[in-house]
């Protein structure tokens, strides 16, 4: 093992294991299932999602993304990508200034550009955003563990009703765009979650919050898919 090929720094995300070395970034899959939403249980499939991967993110950043190998004793396939430097991620260039609206309108164009030059084969709009909301209300349940340690339970019944409402308000949007080819919108999924978070934490910064907070901290988390405030489509 060489001075460049030799592991300096190891990353784990939920679902995958990244190690870099001075030029290298190796994404190995961990052997896991979760809730429908991925299976890399098997070497078989994690190798078909290393392919993939590769496949899919190689239009966008063909520089990036090199190839699949087998590394190791028992031949694991990763995927192979080019190290780039921390600093040149868009959070680390908004951060310095070196980028600015003007990219970030131009970022905007090329993504809107890509969906439509990639419309989805075959897509079915209803069934794929019951599949969305179904994710969402699966994340929800997982989450609903954490009350009260994490987070009063109020608070958890908060997020749960506003998503739900907004989902609601937004279905035919989601239908539209599932139509039109629009890939990612879990994105307006993860975006509506990160505003109801923060409406949460606002409420559960003023008085009468914390005073229900208090009144009703034991109160069962969550309100599931059989509730009438739940899209069920």
């Amino acid at each position: 093992m060489t001075a460049q090929t030799r592991p300096r720094e190891v990353i784990q995300t939920h679902i995958s294991v990244v190690t870099l070395t001075p030029r290298h970034a190796f994404k190995r899959k961990k052997p896991l299932a979760l809730w429908g939403l991925l299976d890399y249980s098997t070497p078989e499939r994690r190798l078909h999602w290393c392919q993939e991967e590769l496949r899919l993110n190689r239009r966008l950043a063909s520089d990036l993304y090199l190839r699949v190998a087998r590394l190791g004793p028992g031949r694991e396939p990763v995927v192979v990508m080019r190290r780039f430097a921390a600093t040149d991620t868009l959070e680390a260039r908004l951060a310095s200034g070196r980028a600015g609206a003007v990219d970030l309108r131009r970022l905007g164009e090329r993504i809107e550009r890509f969906h439509r030059e990639h419309p989805l084969v075959d897509a079915a709009p209803r069934p794929m955003a019951r599949a969305f909301a179904r994710v969402l209300h699966g994340n929800l349940r997982a989450t609903a563990s954490f009350c009260p340690g994490l987070f009063p339970s109020p608070v958890h019944m908060l997020l749960e009703r506003t998503l739900a409402r907004r989902l609601r308000g937004q279905r035919r949007e989601l239908v539209r765009r599932i139509a039109a080819g629009w890939g990612w919108t879990a994105t307006a999924i993860c975006a509506w979650s990160t505003w109801c978070l923060r409406t949460a934490q606002g409420l559960m910064n003023r008085r009468s919050c914390r005073s229900s907070i208090a009144l009703n901290s034991t109160r069962p988390c969550g309100i599931w898919m059989d509730s009438p405030i739940w899209p069920s489509w």
